[in-house]
């Protein structure tokens, strides 16, 4: 129940790992640029272990068949409504007409990303995925044998343009459960307006950051790392209206390392604290064949996902050395080629706004690659070799240094609580603020709303 002005808003958010769900409860006040919003409650809810390997089993599968996307969007409805219900009860919270809650952002579960297949020129300033096909690329068929189809009458589909991305968990269903509005589907409204819908994080971002901490960088080491270049606010606007930052996926952080350790380790889910990478020696012909991959052609700003970098993909990469490589050393390579993803990655998005590393005062990570020592330690040095080849080409500063890579708290919302509140923050905003503006003028207001 809206307090003054300041309204009560949950954050729901379950990544590309897909192992749990994030809970935010957020209080909120004012709009854009006058915002403000504390965290009053967070927890992070492990998926059961059959939701899970349903999930791991089916996510990001082009081939998913059509009943089964709608029942595993049914089981996944009802496991949430469950988890949520009971995480309101636990903090004694109570919901309805006459509840403490005002509004429910929901970024659902991904069941599938695919990035533009062929898309206009971008327009100059528009960072939010948007970028121009590379040549060469095949049409999009739907999967079917030859021959099928043509006797039915139903004709395939040569090529689509543009991104497409479904995410799972209807607002509807939720709002139904809860008799709360909730703002879901949030990236179709970028995608609407030829963007790619992937990273959202930034919008938020942007609204939350104050001048002091510009000019930052927001690293997300979740399943993809992503990245936000937040630069000062004085530089392009005065307070109004919100503009949209540079943004990127950056390829592979936890996805790859969690595909080593599911297939080389027996099932298991993670390497807890790198532990496994630093064991291992990193094999340097398989880390350059990973680099091969093709995202790494990809004109910048890109957006990819878990399917690009499949388990099925490491494991043709393997299988293609001569020699065995003991399993520690497949961890502590891939561990390797993330980290080189990543460093490589902050450093064309730097260079796109006309930047080096260099020139910001911090690098703050979220996300749950920020747990991993190994991946953090390897990424420092990774952006070191960077600097020094900036400077040996003639392109960076002398004695240039990385700047500070912490984990520390984003305005007193912990790492691993920040993508759950940025969906409570992009939902307010969409809802109840003026949203964001495209240099080009337009507005971008992304979610649907479910009305309680």
């Amino acid at each position: 129940m809206m307090m003054g002005n300041v309204r009560r808003v949950v954050g729901l958010m379950s990544g590309t790992s897909a192992d749990a769900l994030d809970v935010a409860l957020t209080e909120i006040r004012g709009t854009g640029r006058g915002s403000s919003v504390r965290l009053v409650r967070f927890v992070s809810i492990p998926f059961r272990g059959d939701v899970r390997a349903m999930l791991q089993e089916r996510l990001f599968r082009e081939d998913l068949p059509l009943r089964e996307a709608m029942e595993v969007q049914r089981v996944l409805e009802r496991e949430w409504i469950v988890m949520v219900r009971s995480v309101f009860e636990q903090w004694g919270v109570s919901w309805g007409n006459r509840g403490d809650i005002d509004l429910i952002g929901s970024h659902g579960q991904t069941l599938l990303h695919i990035p533009s297949k062929g898309t206009d020129e971008p327009i100059a300033g528009m960072d939010l995925g948007r970028r121009q096909e590379p040549e060469g690329r095949q049409g999009l068929g739907l999967g079917q044998r030859e021959g099928e189809g043509q006797e039915q009458g139903i004709r395939k589909i040569d090529r689509v343009d543009g991104a497409m991305s479904l995410q799972i968990v209807d607002g509807d269903a939720l709002a139904a459960a809860f008799g709360v509005d909730v703002m879901s589907d949030f990236r179709q409204r970028p995608i609407a307006m030829g963007f790619e819908g992937a990273p959202l994080a930034p919008l938020a971002e942007e609204l939350l950051v104050p001048e002091s901490a510009r000019p930052l960088i927001l690293l997300n080491l979740g399943g993809i790392a992503n990245a936000t270049l937040l630069m000062p606010i004085k530089s392009y606007f005065t307070q109004k209206p919100l503009r949209i930052p540079h943004a990127s996926d950056l390829g592979p952080a936890n996805t790859c390392i969690d595909a080593a350790m599911r297939i080389w380790f027996d099932g298991m889910r993670l390497d807890e604290g790198g532990k496994i990478a630093r064991s291992g020696q990193v094999n340097k012909r398989l880390l350059e064949r990973l680099k091969t991959h093709t995202f790494f052609t990809l004109p910048y700003p890109v957006s990819t996902g878990p399917e690009a970098f499949s388990a099925s993909w490491l494991q043709s990469c393997v299988e293609l050395e001569d020699e065995a490589i003991p399993p520690s050393s497949i961890v502590a390579t891939v561990t390797h080629f993330s980290a080189w993803s990543v460093a490589r990655g902050l450093m064309r998005l730097a260079s796109l706004a006309g930047k080096s590393i260099a020139d910001f005062k911090e690098i703050r990570v979220s996300g749950g690659g920020a747990h991993n020592p190994v991946l953090m330690e390897m990424i420092q040095r990774e952006l070191e070799h960077g600097l020094m080849r900036e400077e040996e080409d003639g392109d960076g500063a002398a004695n240039s240094s990385v700047p500070p890579i912490t984990t520390d708290s984003l305005l007193g919302i912990p790492a691993d609580a920040k993508e759950a509140v940025l969906f409570a923050i992009l939902a307010h905003e969409s809802r109840y603020g003026a949203g964001w503006r495209t240099e080009d003028g337009r507005s971008l207001r992304p979610g649907k709303l479910s009305l309680g």
